[in-house]
Order: C-alpha cells, then structure tokens, then sequence
C-alpha cells in the first residue's frame, strides 16, 4: 500500500502534466498536450512501481520521444489534404456539395456560406432556402446548379 509520501510523489507528476496541459490553451499547437501526456504515464509509473526521483526522470525522458512522436503522427494525419487534392485546393474540395442557400441568388451572382467563408457564386435565380449543387469552381467563383 502506498505511503503518504508515495501519494504526494506521483501525485507532483500529474499537477506538472495538468499545468503543462493547460500551457497548451495558451500556445496550441507546439505539442504541449503530448509533453503533459508523458508526465502523466510518468506519473502512473511511479503509483504502480515507487522509484527514486532520478528513475523517474529517465522514465520520463523515455515516455517523451514516444508521446511526441504519438502527437506528430496524429496532427500530421489530421491536417493532410484528402487523397489526390492539393492544401491549396480549399474551394474545388466543395464541388459536388448539395446545399441550401441562406440568401437569395441571381444569374448575375451571388455569395454562398461554406466552412464559414463567403464565397462568389454564379447560377440560375434561386430564393434563400433552395437547394443548390455546386457544379464547379472557376476563377474564383462557383458555380452551382439547382435542384
């Protein structure tokens, strides 16, 4: 059974994880997240196997270079464009789309709301609320069809 100095032991790894965690709300994206991860697991370590301060870092030394590459793979997955499509190619992802106008449209143009961005868009005159497909995208307006 853990002692109370155990209990304040381990219980250190996982404040500097949660602070280390909350670091993160202030910088995303520099892994942070992934640095508290292996303070925790360092943590979980120590409640299960009691080990000196010193095994302890090397045990968090170990955990850190795992985590982190954890972290990389699961953002470098998260922010990879769909298969065949370029980053760049953030309008022509949206051709074939069906949606509903949230304002009127006239042949000579209009905007659509898509991922919260206003774009250009060109078609038959359509009233706010119909169906539209988007039938394709040139210089920098899209075309749409309606349903």
């Amino acid at each position: 059974m853990p002692t109370v100095a155990d209990i304040i032991s381990w219980n250190w790894w996982l404040i500097l994880a949660c602070l280390i965690a909350a670091a993160e709300i202030f910088m995303p994206g520099v892994y942070l997240i992934w640095v508290a991860c292996a303070l925790a697991l360092t943590g979980l370590v120590h409640f299960l196997y009691p080990l000196p301060l010193g095994q302890e870092l090397v045990v968090a030394a170990c955990f850190m270079p795992i985590t982190l590459y954890v972290g990389h793979r699961a953002y470098r997955q998260s922010l990879a464009p769909p298969e065949g499509q370029p980053l760049h190619a953030r309008a022509e992802r949206h051709v074939g789309e069906e949606i509903t106008l949230d304002q009127p449209m006239r042949e000579s143009g209009g905007k659509i709301a898509l991922g919260g961005t206003l774009w250009k868009a060109q078609g038959a005159d359509a009233e706010k609320g119909d169906k539209v497909k988007i039938i394709a995208y040139q210089n920098g307006v899209f075309q749409l069809r309606r349903l």
